[in-house]
C-alpha cells in the first residue's frame, strides 16, 4: 500500500508538471553520465531523465519557471521561542524533504529545486536559518554558533512535523544537519554538499586554503570583499550570477559570520566525523567538480559506512553551488537518493 501510494502520488507529479510546460527544450540528454543504480532507481518509479531537463541556466530562466511552476511554492513561517523562521514550502505529496541553506544564502538557494519536478513529487521544506533570508536575527548573536542553528533546527523540524524526512544541507547548512544527528532520530536519510564534515580536533584538511577563505567569518566586508566571497560559492570564472546571491550575503546578519568562525575556532561542536562513522542511515555526500573551497579527496578519505554508492559523488562543471550551476545532474541524484532512501533500503 505504502509503494502504491508513493508511486501515485509520483504520477500525479509528473502529470501536473509536464502539463504545465509551455515551451519545448532542447537540451540534449545523455545517459552514460549517470550510474545505472541511478536510472534504475528512477525507472523503479516511472521517472525518466527528460522529466529532469530546465531552461538554460540564464537571468530569465528562473522568472519563466516561477510563471509556469510558482504556485507550488509558498512562502511561510513559524514561530520558535518568540523567533520568526521564514521557510519556502512545496505541495508535493511524495516523500518530505527538508532543506538548509549555506552561509551567506538563504532557502531561494534551492529555487532549483522548489520550482522543479521535484517541488511537484516531493514535499520540501526549504529554511532560512537565523539572521538569514527572511528570518529573524538571534537576539543573543553568540546562538550563531553551530550548537544554537542545530538546536533551532531541531524545533523548526519538530514543530512542522518533518521528522521523517531526507534532509539535505548545503555547507553550513550541512554542517548544522550534521551536528543534528543525535537529535533527528527519525530522519530517513541524510544528503550534505560543499561540506567538509568537522573532527576534534580540528583540521583543516577538508578545506582548500584561498585566500578568500577568512571572509566567511568577517564582520565587516567592503564591497570588493563581498564579490570575492560570492563567486568562491561558484566555479572558477563563473558569469551569470544572480543578483539575489548578494543580497543575500548583505542581508545576512554579521554576527552570523563572526559566531561561526568563533564556534569552529573553539571547537564548540561534535565531532562530526565520529558521527557519520557511527551512522547507519544512508548518507549520500556530494561535490562539485570545481568547487573552489572543498577539498573532496579528503571527503574521499572519510569513514563513512553507509555512504551511498560507497563514493562521494561528483557533480560535473560546477563549483561550490552544484545545485544551481548544474541542477540537472543535482536533480536526478537528489531524486534517485530520495527515493533509495524512502522506499529501497
Amino acid at each position: 500500500m505504502k509503494r502504491a501510494l508513493f508511486i501515485c502520488y509520483v504520477f500525479l507529479g509528473i502529470l501536473c508538471f509536464t502539463s504545465c510546460q509551455q515551451e519545448t527544450n532542447t537540451q540534449e540528454i545523455n545517459s552514460s553520465e549517470f550510474n545505472e543504480k541511478t536510472l534504475k532507481s528512477l525507472q523503479q518509479l516511472h521517472l525518466n531523465l527528460s522529466d529532469f531537463i530546465e531552461d538554460p541556466i540564464n537571468n530569465s530562466a528562473l522568472e519563466k519557471a516561477s510563471k509556469r511552476y510558482g504556485s507550488h511554492v509558498m512562502q511561510k513561517s513559524v514561530i520558535i521561542d518568540g523567533q520568526k523562521i521564514a521557510y519556502l514550502e512545496t505541495t508535493g505529496k511524495g516523500p518530505n524533504v527538508f532543506m538548509v541553506h549555506g552561509t551567506t544564502q538563504s532557502s531561494r538557494a534551492f529555487n532549483k529545486q522548489l520550482y522543479s519536478i521535484l517541488g511537484k513529487v516531493f514535499h520540501i521544506v526549504s529554511i532560512d536559518l537565523a539572521g538569514h533570508g527572511n528570518s529573524d536575527d538571534f537576539t543573543t548573536p553568540s546562538n550563531y554558533q553551530i550548537p544554537g542553528h542545530s538546536d533551532l533546527l531541531v524545533k523548526v523540524v519538530e514543530k512542522l512535523g518533518m521528522q521523517e524526512s531526507v534532509f539535505v544541507g548545503w555547507s553550513l547548512g550541512g554542517t548544522v544537519i550534521l551536528e543534528s544527528i543525535d537529535a533527528l532520530k527519525d530522519a530517513t536519510s541524510f544528503l550534505t554538499f560543499g561540506t567538509v564534515p568537522l573532527s576534534i580536533p580540528f583540521t583543516p584538511a577538508g578545506f582548500k586554503p584561498i585566500p578568500e577563505s577568512g571572509l566567511a567569518f568577517q564582520e565587516n566586508l567592503s564591497a570588493i570583499e563581498k564579490e570575492k566571497l560570492i563567486k568562491t560559492l561558484f566555479k572558477p570564472n563563473a558569469n551569470n550570477i544572480p543578483e539575489f546571491f548578494y543580497t543575500n550575503l548583505d542581508r545576512q546578519d554579521a554576527f552570523a559570520r563572526v559566531f561561526l568562525g568563533v564556534s569552529i575556532g573553539t571547537t564548540n561542536y561534535k565531532n562530526q566525523t565520529k558521527a557519520i562513522s557511527e551512522l547507519t542511515k544512508p548518507l549520500a555526500i556530494f561535490s562539485g567538480t570545481e568547487d573552489q573551497t572543498v577539498n573532496v579527496e579528503y571527503l574521499k578519505s572519510l569513514d563513512a559506512p553507509s555512504l551511498w554508492y560507497n563514493q562521494v559523488i561528483e557533480i560535473p562543471n560546477a563549483g561550490h553551488s552544484p545545485q544551481w550551476e548544474n541542477p540537472f545532474h543535482f536533480n536526478v541524484l537528489l531524486a534517485a537518493f530520495i527515493i533509495d532512501s524512502y522506499y529501497f533500503n
